[in-house]
């Protein structure tokens, strides 16, 4: 008789621990490779949401016109190129952004460092999961869902 494997399974998932108790071991460990950074971390029953609050690395990239315009006509927007770019520069100052834990290798409104440290930050957490979902038929089977975000909607994100 074969054995079921998962098609994710962390190095470090344990199927008693709960998300609080992942939030203590992520946020040490992100402390000992980020010392100068500050990480929020809140949970619920079933997510595990990570906000960087403070750091001493550049987050968001300087984005020239060409990038925004190439950006721009990716995607459908129902705005002007203009208001387009107000509203990433109204993001950027904001200090406030959500980002896609699955996108963060091609988030343009990323610095290299950033990008690093959310891929890290992923790695880490995603030690701790296990997924098992199926999205083509609607099953979603995971140890915990993730949130990623620079800072929080309450509190923005501070460079020192």
């Amino acid at each position: 008789m074969e054995t079921y494997k998962r098609k994710f399974t962390g190095s470090n998932y344990q199927s008693g621990l709960t998300t609080k108790d992942i939030k203590k071991l992520v946020l040490k460990e992100l402390k000992y490779i980020y010392p100068n950074s500050t990480f929020s971390i809140r949970t619920t029953y079933n997510t595990i949401s990570i906000s960087l609050m403070k750091s001493d690395l550049k987050v968001f990239a300087d984005l020239d016109l060409e990038v925004l315009e190439h950006e721009y006509r990716k995607g459908n927007y129902y705005c002007n190129l203009e208001e387009f770019k107000g509203y990433l520069k109204q993001e950027v100052e904001s200090g406030q952004m959500l980002l896609n834990p699955f996108w963060v290798e091609e988030n343009y409104k990323l610095t290299k460092e950033a990008k690093k440290l959310f891929k890290d930050t992923l790695q880490i957490v995603n030690s701790y999961n296990y997924d098992d979902s199926e999205s083509m038929i609607d099953y979603f089977d995971t140890s915990f869902y993730l949130d990623l975000e620079i800072g929080r909607f309450e509190k923005p994100f501070i460079k020192l």
